[in-house]
Formats: structure tokens, sequence, C-alpha cells
């Protein structure tokens, strides 16, 4: 017979990897076994991997289990009914990997990725913890709701769509790892006065800030040391590009940086320059960071305008929409920025 208190087996689903990635040392300090539901592609119909399967299985060596989950999407496409096909599949291929694995409990990190382990746990008797990140929980958050029998928010304003029974107020988990690895290897770029600057769209980039980064790349270059993050979609356009930059060493491109690589550059930079999700904004917050902010406009529950507005109201942002971004723009609020920090350093 099993020895239930010796069970320390719990699962993990992403949708927002960040504070996942931030819970899971303190985790594995206290030997907790750690497995984890998600993606392994990275978008529909890619073949490329996720970056929540690379930074999940390769860098933590963590099981990972591909449950290819389905979504509801805003606009059809071909992938719209092999996508929503897949709902029960996930479902039914979560109930068996769960049921196999027997844990003690599961840690959704909410979006649609995690509606099908929080089902699974439901229906198999596993309590079901929720994270919420957002001030205002988007539709995947509600539905994993009526199966949690906690959830845990980011922001007091939150608790008032939730019964008080369930709801706890948490915070957002912030990664806080060092890794002297890469700061080493990155401190050999930087043997220079230049300030720093990092430009990231997200886990998989974005195309607009990526093209009005590209309009003013030799002016970017010629004054800062730069680190963007592109995603996948334009890195091989904007490689290409690269290699016409005059003061290359001063340009550290990737799709994406790890966790920890991200990190220490946010720490080391006197700019960010990036979306508005809310795992980044707090982290900005965190570290007092200065930031010129491009919220995505179509965002669940405009999320990340009211981020930037955080930011913004912090004294430590300021706003571009999306609507008015090119390089021109971009140029004149960087050096807005260098010129009159608003950061109480």
């Amino acid at each position: 017979m099993k020895n239930k208190t010796a069970n320390k087996k719990i699962v993990i689903t992403g949708g927002h990897l960040a504070p996942a990635v931030g819970v899971i040392p303190v985790l594995q300090k206290f030997n907790w076994e750690i497995y984890f539901l998600g993606r392994k592609q990275a978008t529909e119909g890619s073949s490329s991997f996720s970056f929540e399967y690379k930074t999940i299985a390769e860098e933590r060596r963590i099981k990972f289990y591909d449950i290819n989950p389905g979504r509801w999407q805003r606009e059809f496409s071909l992938h719209t009914i092999p996508s929503l096909l897949r709902i029960p599949i996930s479902i039914i291929k979560s109930i068996n990997i769960i049921k196999n694995i027997s844990p003690k409990i599961i840690l959704t990190f909410g979006s649609y990725v995690g509606v099908p382990a929080a089902i699974a746990g439901w229906l198999l008797n596993i309590p079901v913890i929720l994270h919420i990140q957002t001030i205002m929980p988007g539709r995947a958050d509600y539905l994993i709701s009526k199966f949690a029998k906690k959830i845990c928010v980011s922001w007091k304003e939150t608790e008032k769509y939730f019964s008080k029974e369930k709801v706890v107020l948490t915070g957002n988990p912030v990664i806080n790892d060092k890794i002297p690895a890469f700061a080493k290897a990155s401190a050999g770029r930087q043997i220079s006065n230049k300030k720093i600057i990092y430009i990231t769209g997200g886990n998989q980039g974005s195309q607009i800030i990526n093209k009005a980064v590209a309009e003013i790349l030799p002016w970017l270059t010629e004054g800062f040391i730069i680190y963007h993050q592109c995603g996948e979609i334009d890195l091989d356009k904007i490689k290409n590009q690269k290699s016409k930059i005059k003061n290359i060493h001063n340009y550290i491109l990737k799709a994406n940086f790890s966790f920890e690589e991200a990190g220490e550059i946010m720490k080391k930079a006197d700019l960010v320059v990036t979306r508005a999700g809310v795992n980044t904004i707090v982290q900005l917050l965190y570290l007092k960071k200065p930031a010129i902010i491009i919220p995505i406009p179509w965002s669940n529950n405009n999320e990340q305008e009211s981020n930037a507005i955080k930011m913004k109201d912090s004294q430590l942002g300021i706003i571009i929409n999306q609507k008015d971004l090119n390089g021109q723009i971009l140029k004149q609020n960087i050096e807005l920025m260098m010129e009159n920090p608003i950061l109480p350093y």
C-alpha cells in the first residue's frame, strides 16, 4: 500500500510560463517531484519547439508531457477545426497522464493550456490550484476556477471575481536566478561605457517592434549595447540585416533568451523596450527599471494596456501606442528616456 504522506509529486501546467519558472526552484528545494503538461510545438501548424518545452524539458530537465491542447481561436483559419477537435483529446490525454503520475496536487498557471489538466484533476479527485497573473481573469481562468480548490491572485483587484472561500492573494512569482556563466560570457561584449537597451517582444517576438528596431538599427548599435529578443519568425530576416551593421559587436540577437539570460540582461539594462505582458511588467516593477512599453491593443480585457498604465503611474515607463510605432518614434522616445530618466535611482 502506498504511503500517501510520502507523495510529493506535483503536476504543473503552463500557459503563463514565467511564474511557473519562478516557482519551480522553490518546489525543487523542498524535494517535490515535478511533472509538466504543455505544448511541444510553438504555434498551430509549426514544427519548431515551443519556448516552454525548451525551457522546461531541456533547461530544467523536468519530465514534459505534450498534451497538444486545442483552443477556441479568435479568427477562423485552417487550424480552427483541428484545434477544436483537440480539446476533448487533450482532456483524455491529461486524464491518462495524471492518473499514471498520481500527483498530490495540480498547479496551473491558466490559459487554454491549463484547462485539460484542471478538468482531469477534478475528475480524478486531485486538488487543483490556479494562479492568475492578470488583474482581469481571462475566459480560461474562469473555466479553470470552477475545478480549482484554491485560486491564487497577483492583484488585490482580482479578488472580487471569485468566492472568498477560494481566493488567496499571493502576488506574482518573480524569477530571481543568477547565472554567472552567462554574465561572464557576455561581459566581453560590454567592455564599454555604452548604455544597455533590452528589446523584447515576448516569447514569440513582435514583428511590429522588430520592424521599428530594424529601421534604426545602425543608430541603435552606434550609441548603445543592444540585446534583442526577436522571436523565431523574424530571426533569419534580422540576421541578414545584422551582417550589414558597422557596430555588429554592440548587437546581441536571439530568437529567445532563456529566463536566466533575460533576467541577467534586464538587471544590467539601462532601458527596456517591451510589450506589456503581466510577468514582464511585474519584473520591471520589481527591479525598478525604466521602460518604453508598446502594449498589444487587442489583448484580453485590455490587459496589456492596463499593465502599461501601472508602469506609467509608477513613474517607471512611457507608453507608445502600437498604431503610432515606427523607427523614428522609437528613436525619439529612447532619446527622451536616456536624457531624462524618470526612474528615481
